[in-house]
């Protein structure tokens, strides 16, 4: 009886799946919520013979997920990926079906998962991981989470279900090492030994133990960083795995990682100085897990878009990037990027307020948009976008923005129209809702411009036709 309800589960999602594919809809939570109503015990039963890795933290989780998935690839790793972000179990739940038979048998080795940071407790429990990675803990959707502490209990409760997890630390995140002081399953941590992002600091960090406002040594970005507390002593532990030196460019980086036994030459091609830490991460995970250095060096290199979060999309002279920005310390590694450019370029900055962006977007007072000064000199425009693309334009004007230089831009298809026209680089920052639909129009006026050249490539090639013909004709009356 539990084998038929498990078969019809997974019958029943895999189903669900292809109608919603079909229909032209990504999204894959659906499915695993209908599989999880028909059998409760299935994502449990799924991951029974399957060493999984869950992947938390406030940013860098998809990127991390899909970075490691290509080192999977590489490194010949019989293992899948919940690649299309779905991060709570319903969506979990999909991913392992798509990777199971009708019995039930995952035939998969590994599973890399990334798990929203609510969703870990729950998750532990019933997958069972091998690894835990925290990546950061930065305050985002406080409406929907609660405070800081509320996010930092939930972390702790699930990691204490999963007693045999190794952990994987980002060691210059406070909040991060306080987890992984709170729990007693062996560690590993990862840092950087460098400033990255001199963006300013909004908001100040106290010591979990004693309440003293922490102290640093160098600031890598947000409150990343060589942490220590004045008063009781704690500070940022020593990392297993560390960024010695770095080159962060516009296009991508260059940095050197000193592991335990060796240092490690690593290029990233993905846009952004943050990016390093996402790839670190990945590194040690791919180590980890089995996969040969190099190998993994050589996957993490050749990633040079994560879905819509750093995509590139080219209209015809005009070169889109994407950087998805859903937080203040999202805004600051964004407006950053922006300053490694060179020539002139044009701004978007999107913002949403639906429910898997959060519905208070009071955080944007808390982001440094006074960053956008020193870019002033180099755009023409600064367009906001959105459905709060007032407020956003209100927190531009209070950063000192010039109210000549911020266009409203009401018509999301407008805009884009007017962009394919333009020759140069544009850099839309954006968070998910926005940034999820403005790619959609992208794509759709990428196309239709592909489309247009196409016929006038066709009616040349037509013309010229006509033209040997009449020439040929000519000769051969004369």
């Amino acid at each position: 009886m539990k084998q038929l309800k498990r078969t019809i589960a997974i019958a029943a999602c895999r189903f669900l799946y292809g109608i919603v594919r079909m229909a032209g809809f990504g999204g894959s939570a659906f499915p695993g919520s209908v599989a999880n109503k028909i059998d409760s015990h299935l994502l449990a039963e799924l991951a029974k013979n399957v060493q999984v890795v869950l992947i938390a933290g406030t940013n860098g989780k998809s990127t991390i997920t899909h970075l490691i998935d290509r080192c999977a690839a590489e490194g010949g790793l019989h293992a899948f990926a919940n690649l299309s972000g779905a991060n709570l179990k319903s969506g979990v739940i999909t991913s392992f079906v798509l990777n199971s038979n009708l019995r039930g048998v995952c035939r998969q080795q590994y599973a890399f998962i990334e798990c929203d940071e609510f969703a870990l407790a729950a998750l532990a429990q019933e997958l069972r991981p091998v690894g835990i990675l925290v990546n950061n803990i930065f305050e985002d959707q406080l409406d929907r989470y609660g405070d800081m502490t509320a996010v930092l209990q939930n972390l702790i409760s699930g990691i204490q279900s999963a007693p045999d997890a190794r952990l994987y630390i980002n060691c210059d995140c406070s909040y991060s090492v306080a987890i992984a002081q709170a729990v007693p399953n062996p560690k590993v941590y990862y840092g950087c030994n460098l400033t990255l992002n001199p963006a300013p600091q909004h908001n100040s960090f106290f010591c979990r133990s004693c309440g003293t406002k922490l102290q640093y040594e160098f600031h890598v970005l947000g409150h990343l960083g060589a942490f220590y507390c004045p008063c009781c002593g704690k500070r940022r532990p020593a990392p297993d795995y560390c960024i010695t030196w770095a080159d962060c460019r516009e296009d991508g980086s260059s940095l050197c990682i000193t592991a335990p036994d060796k240092e490690i030459a690593l290029q990233v091609q993905l846009p952004g100085a943050h990016q390093v830490y996402n790839a670190l991460a990945a590194y040690v995970l791919a180590v980890a897990a089995g996969i040969d250095s190099a190998r993994a060096c050589k996957a993490i290199g050749a990633v040079k878009n994560i879905d819509w979060r750093t995509e590139k999309i080219g209209i015809g002279d005009c070169r889109i990037q994407i950087l998805l920005t859903k937080n203040p310390v999202g805004v600051a590694c964004g407006i950053h990027t922006l300053t490694q450019t060179s020539g002139r370029i044009f701004v978007l900055l999107g913002l949403n307020d639906e429910a898997p962006d959060g519905t208070d977007v009071s955080w944007i007072w808390d982001a440094p948009y006074e960053m956008l000064s020193g870019l002033l000199d180099r755009t023409d425009s600064i367009y906001v976008c959105g459905s709060r693309a007032a407020a956003l334009r209100m927190r531009l004007k209070y950063a000192g923005i010039p109210a000549g230089k911020i266009q409203m831009a009401e018509d999301d298809r407008r805009l884009i129209r007017q962009l394919a026209k333009k020759t140069g680089n544009v850099y839309l920052l954006g968070n998910y809702t926005y940034t999820y639909k403005i790619r959609a129009l992208l794509r759709a006026q990428k196309a239709c411009t592909k489309n247009v050249h196409k016929r006038r490539a066709r009616k040349a090639c037509t013309k010229n036709v006509h033209e040997k013909r009449a020439r040929k004709k000519f000769c051969y009356e004369v």
